[in-house]
């Protein structure tokens, strides 16, 4: 790689690290939100809830990476036009291949990283996460004993703690039994913890004492205890296994999905769409670099203004992007629309590619703001002479 092109590659790479950090941070954040209700109303660590939205930042990452990219190859050559360090370049003999070649080449790396995150690293991650949602949506402690609340565990059962330690041991805690319409049982106990063992989970109490009620005769007992045990496996619910979606799975599992596996039978369509679009996404950084080029890689005199050329590149790069989720959206419920997931981003790439090294160039969109600047000054214009109108009628 020459030295000018190795200064254009740092320049784009770099600009494409930042954008890409902060637009993966604020999609980090709005999702993040979304887990807020793991540490609020479950009861978990903020250590769970970092884990959880940190597992899924690499599939963020898939989508602000395309858009990263572009943003950071349309920034750094407006800079450089702005500079007229296109113009210098261009003037010592660099062709329109030369410039694009360093973009080309990040395009390609991003491609390759985004084609390991999506067949692997990214489903991974989600899947790890719906497994630790699940978890936390089955335990009894997250869910039902929260301190200083009174909490029903079922129809004649409630419990509260006064509070719960980071080692798990809970402090202060209150147990009321009134399944038994024949009689009630309370316990007190200074701790407790919950015990797992192989198919039961106990709530072992310590230190404290149990005050039975007899309905028929109206006779209390209490027993002093130093440890009890109550059970509460019958509380717990029977199926904790997490079901993933497709997007939770591996290119290799939905590929070849489990025969028995009802959710993948029932939902065959979908992994066959997910599977295809794993393919797909990674060849969108290609097609954006390409059409990106295509409107600002060339020079321009400061006269000519290079907000147009902003513009149109974003309408376009938009109108690609959005033909894509449709075209994913339809393969669905048609199998045709497969080819399309595949022929957007290759098409729009080929195009792109054939008019930069033909020498072409697109000028539809400095056509249309011509159009629309004309039209807004003779708007402007007519306006006024209205308002001078207005004011020589209104004049004696």
């Amino acid at each position: 790689m020459r030295l000018i092109e190795f200064y254009i590659f740092r320049r784009v790479a770099t600009a494409f690290i930042a954008v890409m950090v902060v637009l993966t941070a604020v999609v980090w954040t709005t999702q993040a939100l979304r887990q807020l209700d793991v540490v609020t109303s479950k009861g978990q660590t903020l250590g769970l809830f970092i884990q959880l939205t940190g597992l899924a930042i690499p599939f963020l990452m898939l989508l602000t990476a395309p858009i990263a990219l572009v943003m950071a190859m349309v920034s750094v050559y407006n800079t450089f036009n702005g500079d007229s360090e296109l113009v210098v370049m261009s003037a010592a003999g660099n062709s329109r291949w030369q410039l694009l070649k360093p973009s080309l080449i990040l395009g390609v790396l991003v491609t390759l990283a985004m084609l390991v995150v999506s067949t692997w690293v990214a489903p991974m991650g989600l899947k790890k996460v719906r497994v630790l949602l699940t978890q936390v949506r089955a335990d009894v402690i997250a869910t039902v004993l929260q301190p200083g609340r009174f909490m029903s565990m079922e129809n004649g059962l409630t419990v509260h703690i006064r509070d719960r330690l980071r080692d798990g041991s809970l402090q202060g805690l209150v147990l009321s039994d009134e399944r038994d319409p024949a009689k009630s049982q309370t316990y007190l106990a200074a701790t407790g913890r919950i015990v797992e063992t192989a198919d039961t989970t106990l709530l072992v109490m310590r230190n404290g004492s149990m005050q039975r009620f007899d309905r028929r005769d109206g006779e209390m007992s209490i027993v002093q205890f130093d440890a009890y045990a109550f059970d509460l496996t019958s509380m717990l619910p029977n199926n904790v296994s997490a079901t993933f979606r497709p997007s939770e799975r591996t290119v290799f599992e939905l590929m070849n999905p489990d025969p028995d596996d009802s959710y993948a039978i029932a939902n065959a369509d979908r992994f066959r769409v997910e599977m295809h679009d794993r393919f797909a996404q990674p060849l969108y950084p290609l097609a954006l670099v390409l059409i990106g080029f295509l409107f600002v890689g060339d020079p321009q005199t400061l006269r000519q203004g290079r907000t147009a050329s902003i513009m149109g590149a974003i309408v376009v790069i938009g109108a690609v992007r959005f033909l894509g989720f449709v075209a994913t959206t339809l393969s669905v419920r048609f199998p045709i629309f497969t080819l399309a997931m595949y022929g957007i981003p290759l098409g729009a790439s080929a195009i792109a590619l054939w008019m930069i090294l033909t020498n072409r160039t697109v000028h539809v969109h400095e056509r249309i703001a011509a159009e629309v600047t004309d039209w807004i000054k003779k708007f402007n214009t007519a306006r006024g002479q209205k308002a001078l109108a207005a004011r020589g009628q209104a004049a004696p």
